[in-house]
């Protein structure tokens, strides 16, 4: 008889968690084969479901954003600058310093068609996870006392979220541990969020 959704769910986790580690050991050259052999599926089944490595690739990026705090919930419209970006960027850091994260940003960085493709995946869906809310909080609290009128909020969400990955690419590649990079990048984020929220104030001689 066809299968359970339940068996359905557990079939579909069993092929995302063989296709992350997968991916982590082989980047985009990861074989279909033993992702389906890994997870006990055949490959028609794997191919049934996710008909290219991209489409694999995207959906395990799913999965590790569905596993984190929904960063709309983390700030909301009332919170005062400093209060936000800094709960903001405390969310954001383990996600930055997950070792999948880390692995996947290594090998989206090499030169084959089919791993720049990755990369434009990880980056809209990085967006989409991480950046848009934050657009929409600069947004709603543009033209008050702390966020000026014209600022481009969609530039200034992107700054924001590249000067914390900033503050974790440096203790990572001190060879730091997760957790003492996650310690460190907090130690400097109010150095961050200063000079952030400083070029976000409405400026009295423009």
């Amino acid at each position: 008889g066809r299968p359970t959704a339940a068996e359905a769910k557990h079939k579909n986790e069993r092929i995302l968690a063989a296709a992350t580690a997968a991916f982590v050991a082989h980047g985009m050259q990861a074989s279909i084969e033993a992702i389906a052999q890994v997870a006990g599926v055949s490959k028609p089944t794997l191919y049934a479901r996710y008909p290219d490595r991209l489409a694999l690739f995207e959906a395990v990026l799913g999965q590790l954003h569905g596993s984190r705090p929904n960063m709309d919930t983390v700030i909301t419209a009332e919170m005062p600058p400093a209060s936000a970006l800094e709960r903001y960027a405390r969310a954001l850091l383990p996600a930055l310093t997950s070792p999948e994260v880390g692995a996947f940003y290594r090998f989206t960085l090499q030169g084959s068609p089919l791993e720049r493709q990755a990369r434009r995946v990880m980056i809209r869906d990085f967006n989409a996870a991480f950046v848009s809310p934050l657009v929409d909080y600069l947004k709603t609290n543009a033209g008050g006392a702390n966020v000026a009128a014209d600022i481009d909020a969609t530039t200034a969400a992107r700054m924001f979220v590249h000067q914390v990955i900033g503050l974790i690419d440096y203790h990572v590649a001190m060879q730091e541990s997760q957790a003492s990079a996650i310690r460190g990048a907090r130690r400097e984020l109010a150095s961050v969020i200063a000079i952030f929220i400083g070029g976000l104030r409405p400026r009295a001689d423009l």
